[in-house]
């Protein structure tokens, strides 16, 4: 390899970093755990195209810029039609799974999911809940985490419960 292909791979690293650094910061602050599959699956595509440009000195940066931005783009778009639509967000982002009701297990929503009983009984006991009895709901999140709401006569007391009074600090 010759010098001046070696400046041209740090060439176009430096630009690619520059247009991911600015994409990423247009597409919004969210944590990792707070994207949904599509979302997920648009970073990875991102990406995806971004190491290409590196690494593919035969392609145009013009034209994979334009790819990327297109992509961001769309992206923002049907972030922001998602909080104004239900019916398009349920499309883009999926919609919560009831997985539990009454401590009985919904077999038919599990399969649905994918998720054998072991992958839930491992994810409910990561929300300290070892007995299926207990559960009065647990639903499969949108971003794959289960929300769990323990029966009445299993959840802590509070000071409400006691009707203590207390203070905020």
């Amino acid at each position: 390899m010759r010098m001046a292909n070696y400046v041209q791979i740090i060439y176009r690293i430096i630009i690619t970093y520059i247009v991911l650094l600015t994409i990423t910061r247009l597409m919004g602050k969210r944590e990792i755990s707070q994207f949904s599959y599509f979302d997920y699956v648009i970073g990875i595509t991102i990406g995806s195209i971004s190491a290409n440009l590196i690494v593919d000195g035969t392609k145009s940066i013009v034209n994979i810029f334009i790819i990327l931005f297109v992509f961001c783009f769309l992206q923002i778009f049907s972030s922001y039609i998602s909080l104004k639509n239900i019916s398009f967000r349920k499309i883009t982002t999926g919609a919560k799974t009831m997985l539990i009701k009454n401590g009985k297990v919904i077999e038919k929503n599990l399969i649905k999911e994918r998720l054998n009983i072991d992958e839930l009984s491992t994810k409910l006991r990561e929300k300290n809940v070892f007995n299926l009895a207990d559960v009065e709901f647990a639903f499969l999140e949108i971003d794959g985490n289960i929300s769990v709401q323990k029966k009445p006569n299993i959840q802590p007391l509070t000071p409400s419960h006691l009707k203590l009074p207390t203070t905020y600090t």
